[in-house]
Formats: structure tokens, sequence, C-alpha cells
């Protein structure tokens, strides 16, 4: 009995005095059920000591990174592959999903990813095909690298106007050096 802190093994008479806690998870409104009679009251009062409540994923965006990193490396290291990360676009991508399958759905899209991934980084392309469109105001874009190259160029442009075209200023004001300018304003095909 959990409560007396005594168990009895299958098939022994004998008595055993545990000084054990013991952790339940759930994804269930375990006091509704009790309510609706589908969870035993009893039951719920003696493993609802300390009730902890752990947010679902898609309210903790800060961790998918880590989460990220964490499975690719146990992933890469089962499937003796070289996968070293992932990329922005990707990264960008799992960080705007909302994740109703919560962790065991990241780690089985990773999972997924670094099986069929090519190289030593995961593509948007190793991921499956819902990561591949986002809509963005309402107007579906091909993928997200997209969207977020189309609000980059709009905004340098921005910024550039309001700086009357003058580039080390607008540098200045985007908090990246001229170098780094000029390369986004080729790379996004910016012209004056």
């Amino acid at each position: 009995m959990i409560q007396a802190k005594e168990l009895t093994p299958v098939g022994d008479t004998r008595v055993i005095r545990v000084d054990v806690r013991i952790i339940a998870a759930t994804n269930a409104d375990l006091m509704q059920r009790v309510k609706e009679s589908r969870f035993r009251e009893d039951l719920f009062y003696r493993l609802n000591v300390i009730e902890l409540r752990i947010p679902s994923l898609h309210e903790r965006r800060d961790d998918i990174p880590l989460l990220i990193k964490h499975a690719l490396e146990e992933f890469a290291r089962e499937s003796e592959k070289d996968i070293r990360d992932i990329d922005y676009e990707a990264m960008q991508a799992m960080m705007a999903y909302d994740w109703p399958g919560n962790i065991r759905e990241l780690r089985n899209t990773l999972e997924r990813a670094v099986v069929l991934a090519e190289g030593e980084i995961i593509t948007l392309h190793d991921l499956p095909d819902k990561f591949r469109t986002l809509d963005v105001d309402g107007i579906a874009t091909t993928s997200l690298r997209q969207a977020l190259d189309d609000y980059e160029r709009d905004f340098i442009r921005r910024s550039l106007t309001e700086n009357k075209g003058n580039k080390d200023a607008t540098a200045a004001r985007l908090g990246i050096d001229l170098a780094t300018l000029y390369r986004k304003l080729k790379k996004l095909r910016i012209e004056m």
C-alpha cells in the first residue's frame, strides 16, 4: 500500500517496508476525470501531494533550441551520423511551430530529420512538409526563409530610405557593419 509505505512482491507473502516517492505525469485533467468517475478519487488524493504544472512546449518557446540541440546530439550519436547543427531556416520553422504533441513530437521530428539528413547540418528539407509553409499575415509563402527574407528586405529598404541612401548611417542604425550591409544588399537583391 502506498500510504503505509509497504509492498508485497508478487508471489511472496512477506511485506517489505519502502521509503519512496511516486512521481506520476499526465496531460489529462485528473480532477475533472474524478468528477466524471473516470479516475479513482482515492488514488488521486494519494498521488496529488505536490502538483507541478509544466507548461506545454508552445508556452515555452525559449526551451526549443536547447531541446533541439540535446536531441540532435543524442540521435546523431545513436545513428552514428556526424550531424553537427541545424540551419537557421529549419530552426526558425521549428520555433514558429505550435508543437501540439509537445516534446514527443519535437523528438520524433528531429529523429526523422537525423535519419534523412545527407550532410552535417539539418535543413528545412529534412523536416516534414508542414514546416515548409508558413502563413504570414494571411499570405502563404513557400518557406519561412522566404518570409524572413521578405521582411528583412523591406526593413533594410525602409532604413535606407530614412537615411536617404546613406549606407554608413543605415548600417549603424541596423546595428551591423558596412560589409554585412553590402552582403545583405547583394543577397536580397536590394537596388538603390
